[in-house]
């Protein structure tokens, strides 16, 4: 997956001599364009890493093709590929054509993985946006195979919506941009801001002369 920021980059990172990066989580720089920023070294040149252009091995999953006020959802991401992992990870719900600088996540995530595994992220609110939280002790990092949190939908109708992630498998490879499918409101109605709106309905004189 805001308060931003200059051009925003996402990252996960194995810190070595010649490389930089985020271990514990993507920093609010990466709330817009989700978009490592990650360098190596290259003839004592810093060189900045780049997306791959290949199809991603990860896709996010939503387990309905509507949100609803008040009803949470499991949001997962995971491989296509039988036994793939990853390192890194930021993740956000977004209505569907924002694009930066106006991008404002919408809904919040509960934390509902080990604090060593993901951490919240606040882009424009409180844990807005998910991320990864590993060590900087590559030796104790967790390859996850799958991530499964929750997301509870914002109070108001956003129009369609969709989850937007980026996902690293390790330092410099990542692939930038997966995304769900799109999700339509439910239930809200929108002349009374996001709330519940019932209304009886009246039949008029059925013996009526025209």
């Amino acid at each position: 997956m805001e308060t931003l920021r200059p051009i925003a980059y996402f990252a996960f990172a194995i810190f070595a001599i010649e490389t930089q990066g985020y271990p514990t989580g993507a920093p609010v720089i990466a709330c817009d364009l989700l978009v490592p920023n990650h360098y190596t070294n290259q003839n004592g040149s810093q060189v900045p890493v780049v997306a791959q252009k290949t199809v991603t091995p990860y896709r996010i999953n939503v387990p309905s093709k509507t949100y609803s006020k008040g009803k949470t959802l499991n949001i997962t991401i995971n491989s296509t590929l039988i036994g793939a992992y990853f390192q890194g990870f930021i993740l956000q719900a977004r209505k569907v054509g924002d694009k930066p600088p106006d991008i404002v996540p919408v809904g919040v995530f509960s934390n509902n993985m080990p604090a060593n595994i993901t951490r919240c992220l606040a882009c424009h609110s409180d844990c807005d946006s998910l991320t990864h939280n590993q060590t900087a002790d590559e030796s104790t990092r967790v390859n996850m195979t799958s991530v499964n949190v929750t997301w509870t939908p914002p109070e108001t109708d956003m129009g369609p919506i969709e989850f937007v992630g980026t996902v690293l498998k390790v330092f410099d490879t990542f692939w930038n941009g997966s995304l769900s499918m799109q999700l339509q409101p439910a239930g809200y109605d929108s002349e009374t801001n996001g709330q519940l709106k019932f209304r009886p309905t009246f039949l008029g004189n059925v013996n009526e002369e025209a």
